[in-house]
């Protein structure tokens, strides 16, 4: 850490910066059951003299409470600043102005925090701004910018090192190195989602290893903030739904909690949509879709699930057979859809589903070398088709 401590010093002579940090609309109604329900959703500042507006938008944290989920940078020359509140429907809800060269003598202290009343359009509600005042160095922003690539880049050569050794010592330490790359990045910086996301999939591999359910809950809250704050056609937003996605899959088997196969379901279908066809990574987004319907269907019975899991699982097999690409996967994804076929054959009683089942797993078994270790799970599963068919027809085991 000493090092990053000389990468902010070296440049402390830069010029100074007046921000503002850590900052918060929240809603009390000043009289029971009155006013207005508020949605709000952009905050426009407006500073004097002279500059062009700013547009920030506002993330609902909770019922009454919205976060600006970025600092914002003052301009030196600036005397004053009118702050106002739009809702989703673009209409001004609320003003606000700030004091410049009042917040710059109340800076020096960076833990004290600012509030002021909002002025709103309807008088029976109660809207208060808080903040806390920082001056720092552009410079330094720019050198911890530096250190928070270079800690994420190491905390991902971590994760690679631990799958391949299991040595949780190494995963241990990629967390650490990764909270401290998300700690460096600057709120509102365009790598900040791609970090929270990396940080979730490190937490969420601790989980699968530890079965902390902290870590996993940990890890789902990072990724959601990832989703909120990458743009829609940003590139990396498929990858950081279809973690997400994984995340509350692995919740939900853990405590059986439906609106975590609800909410995996919804980001991973939103993934899927997202990722462009001949895309490498559709296949794969697509066969996570499918486990999760196969996974409710497990759960609800609701045999549109099953329906909606052998779809997209029969894609992932046809897009793979097609591209290449994953050919090595193809083996999974079979299995993977010879076992829905069997879930609605045992729900069904249709034989065309179990003789499918049986077709694509045989295939997958065909597929595998015989030196994977997943083979006798393959047979396994080949296995009770036959079982399953036998038990329905008599038909002779094989």
């Amino acid at each position: 850490m000493g090092q990053q401590s000389s990468l902010v010093s070296e440049h402390a002579g830069g010029r100074s910066q007046l921000l503002m940090t850590d900052i918060v609309f929240e809603c009390t109604d000043s009289i029971e059951g009155a006013g207005t329900s508020l949605n709000l959703a952009n905050l426009c500042v407006l500073e004097a003299p002279g500059g062009d507006a700013k547009n920030y938008k506002l993330v609902s944290a909770s019922a009454g409470r919205w976060d600006v989920d970025c600092f914002i940078e003052i301009d030196p020359a600036t005397d004053a600043m009118d702050c106002i509140l739009k809702s989703d429907a673009g209409e001004d809800v609320g003003l606000l102005h700030l004091d410049v060269k009042e917040m710059r003598r109340d800076s020096s202290n960076s833990e004290n925090e600012s509030s002021q009343k909002v002025e709103t359009c309807d008088d029976q509600i109660e809207l208060t701004m808080r903040w806390k005042n920082a001056n720092t160095q552009l410079e330094s922003i720019r050198a911890d910018n530096d250190v928070a690539a270079q800690l994420n880049n190491y905390a991902a050569s971590l994760g690679r090192n631990y799958e391949r050794t299991g040595e949780l010592s190494t995963l241990n330490d990629g967390i650490s190195f990764a909270r401290q790359a998300v700690d460096f990045t600057p709120l509102g910086h365009v790598d900040r989602p791609s970090r929270l996301s990396n940080l979730g999939t490190l937490l969420c591999s601790r989980f699968e290893r530890t079965g902390e359910l902290s870590d996993l809950t940990e890890a789902i809250t990072h990724q959601q903030k990832a989703g909120e704050l990458t743009p829609r056609g940003h590139a990396d937003l498929p990858a950081i739904l279809s973690n997400l996605g994984g995340s509350l899959t692995r919740r939900f088997e853990r405590t059986g909690e439906l609106s975590d196969i609800a909410n995996a379901i919804k980001v991973h279908r939103k993934a899927v949509n997202l990722t462009p066809r001949g895309h490498a990574r559709l296949p794969p987004r697509l066969n996570n879709l499918g486990g999760a319907f196969t996974l409710r269907f497990k759960r609800t019975g609701n045999l549109s699930d099953i329906a909606d899991a052998i779809t997209a699982q029969q894609r992932t097999v046809d897009l793979t057979r097609q591209g290449h690409a994953n050919l090595p996967d193809l083996p999974t994804y079979l299995n993977n859809l010879g076992n829905s076929y069997k879930c609605r054959f045992e729900r069904t009683g249709e034989l065309s589903d179990i003789a499918h089942a049986i077709e694509v797993q045989q295939e997958s078994v065909k597929l595998t070398p015989l030196n994977y270790a997943i083979l006798p799970s393959y047979l396994n599963n080949l296995g009770s088709s036959f079982i399953r068919r036998f038990e329905r027809t008599g038909q002779g085991i094989q």
